[in-house]
């Protein structure tokens, strides 16, 4: 059923809290997006009205062509050994589909890639699945870099760290690096190196509304963390707090000030919040493993690694088609503007090692 008022709060409840919940399935993603997206939610229910399975659906319409993609990130939140809860979900994302002429749903969830059974499940109730997409062919990273905090203290996560990441700590306290929680008045500081850190490895930033979008959205379950030096900010990151999980969202650093260590004394900083929160993960989020596939991410990789975590490899999309001929004419679409995009990175990496070797001659 599409989620109504009565049922609100159970629904705040059953996604605050279950294990395959997380940030992007609450209703405040939805804040998050509501300039470029609609939303709707749906719900399954047992034979007692208990709440068994959410989705949360954002819906954009594309333009010129009166259709819309529906697309659930990291949804559905449900036990996925339970098979009538999907039927359900399906059923009622139908009836979103249908009232938004939708010609697909798009989905991500946090089945792991060797879970093969859940695979089978979702493809065996319609939806098409295809496996080991790069980053660049998904909406969110199938990678992502984690620390399982459970059971554990702050000493045995410290413990665990590699010898050189609890220098880099001790050393940006030894050498008067600070970390401290900030509101929405300081996000300009945190976006000066936000941007830096884009510029410096060629990705894409997101801008500062959209930034300050997630804090308005998420409260209390999201904190602005800024690192200062001599009163400079110096380093920062966007983190959130969601059904058990800690994600670092957005994260950067200055150029200037790096061999100062400020990334990693914020990291440990994090960790910490989310220990004391009593939280099981602490997730860094997206990573790619070869450099081949983005050297820039690559060596953020390089950088998370050394907090001694695991890699999580999630199984990648699911599609279920409403409308085949519209969705093959969009994927060649995409598939068109993805071989664009990807040209147009590659030569303004090419621009900037030019740029570069320029500079040292």
């Amino acid at each position: 059923m599409i989620l109504s008022q009565d049922r609100y709060d159970d629904y705040i409840k059953f996604v605050n809290s279950h294990k395959n919940s997380g940030v992007m399935q609450g209703p405040e993603w939805a804040k998050v997006k509501e300039d470029n997206w609609r939303h709707e939610t749906v719900i399954a229910l047992d034979d007692d009205g208990k709440i068994t399975g959410s989705m949360l659906i954002l819906i954009r319409k594309l333009p010129f062509t009166g259709k819309t993609l529906l697309y659930s990130p990291r949804g559905p939140v449900m036990d996925f050994d339970d098979e009538k809860t999907l039927y359900q979900l399906l059923e009622s994302a139908k009836e979103v589909a249908k009232k938004y002429n939708a010609y697909c749903l798009k989905t991500d969830p946090v089945i792991l890639a060797g879970q093969q059974q859940y695979i089978d499940m979702f493809k065996k109730a319609g939806f098409k699945f295809t496996p080991h997409l790069d980053l660049s062919h998904v909406t969110q990273p199938r990678f992502n870099y984690m620390i399982n905090l459970k059971g554990k203290t702050s000493g045995d996560i410290m413990a665990g760290f590699r010898r050189k990441t609890r220098y880099y700590i001790k050393f940006a306290e030894k050498n008067g690096v600070t970390v401290e929680i900030k509101d929405k008045s300081h996000l300009h500081e945190f976006y000066s190196v936000y941007r830096q850190t884009g510029d410096r490895n060629n990705f894409d930033v997101r801008s500062e509304k959209y930034l300050a979008k997630i804090l308005d959205a998420l409260g209390d379950k999201a904190r602005l963390y800024i690192c200062y030096y001599d009163g400079k900010p110096v380093a920062g990151a966007i983190t959130s707090q969601y059904a058990g999980k800690t994600c670092h969202l957005y994260g950067g650093s200055d150029n200037e000030h790096r061999h100062l260590c400020p990334s990693y004394l914020m990291q440990w900083h994090m960790i910490n919040w989310a220990i004391e929160s009593g939280c099981e993960w602490y997730d860094f989020m997206g990573i790619v493993l070869t450099p081949e596939e983005n050297e820039e991410l690559y060596r953020v990789y390089e950088f998370k690694n050394k907090f001694n975590g695991e890699v999580v490899e999630y199984a990648g999309e699911f599609d279920y088609v409403y409308d085949a001929f519209a969705y093959n004419l969009f994927n060649m679409a995409k598939g068109f503007c993805k071989s664009l995009s990807i040209l147009k990175k590659k030569l303004k990496r090419a621009k900037a090692g030019g740029e570069k070797t320029a500079q040292n001659e």
